[in-house]
């Protein structure tokens, strides 16, 4: 069973390393945390927790294993011109249960896929905590799923080639959300 968000957060918040950076740099606010799975979801990489700085613009990351360290500092990947704050008051569904969300996901939408990893990032969007899921597949596909942190709802997932990744190809082969479903 994976380690809980929650807890790891809090173990990150709470340790020296954290408390010496927040003095050093006060700007900076939870945006995201990020785990990733094998083929059987047992952990490949171990939580990440990434807090965002608007001042900087830029993503400061800790590990948690084998111990809560800061690792540095990462350009931020967004959209958007600023980087959600990720509220965790608002998290009410754990990684664990997202995982069986997509399990039954995948068994009925995608059953002729084989997994062979899971990436998971937990972050906000327009202030909704959720789960981003891609999961790689044998057959090079990416099946991307959103669910929703607090309500437990799979919000979209949509199916795309690893290779369409290379030849900056935007094509999709297949896209649903959960009003279509």
């Amino acid at each position: 069973m994976t380690k809980q968000f929650l807890e790891i957060y809090e173990q990150v918040t709470t340790s020296d390393e954290f408390k010496k950076f927040t003095e050093e740099h006060p700007t900076y606010y939870l945006a995201h945390g990020f785990i990733q799975l094998d083929k059987n979801k047992n952990i490949s990489k171990e939580w990440q927790i990434g807090f965002y700085s608007k001042d900087h613009d830029n993503l400061a990351l800790f590990q948690t294993q084998p111990e809560i360290k800061f690792v540095g500092f990462e350009d931020a990947f967004k959209d958007e011109t600023i980087i959600d704050k990720l509220d965790v008051e608002k998290i009410k569904i754990d990684v664990n249960k997202a995982e069986e969300l997509i399990g039954g996901l995948l068994a009925t939408d995608y059953s002729e896929e084989n997994p062979t990893s899971y990436i998971i990032i937990l972050q906000s969007e327009a202030g909704k905590p959720l789960y981003n899921i891609t999961v790689v597949t044998a057959s090079f596909a990416m099946i991307t799923i959103q669910v929703s942190a607090e309500e437990g709802k799979i919000l979209s997932h949509v199916k795309r080639s690893i290779l369409s990744l290379k030849k900056d190809d935007e094509s999709v082969v297949e896209e649903k959300t959960n009003e279509e479903e």
